[in-house]
């Protein structure tokens, strides 16, 4: 979760409050999945695959 918040945010987890902790690893999560989503379609367009809705 540390290292999701730190990469994701540049935050250091260590300074935020249980409530602020759960906010922004809830955050990372969402920009990890924005992310990965991206980079999945980004390679089925250069590989030819077909994009997957949803």
């Amino acid at each position: 979760m540390n290292a999701l918040i730190r990469s994701n945010l540049g935050v250091n987890p260590d300074t935020l409050s249980p409530l602020e902790y759960a906010e922004a690893y809830n955050e990372a999560i969402w920009l990890e999945g924005f992310r990965l989503r991206n980079q999945a379609e980004l390679l089925a367009a250069m590989f030819g695959g077909k994009k997957k809705k949803g």
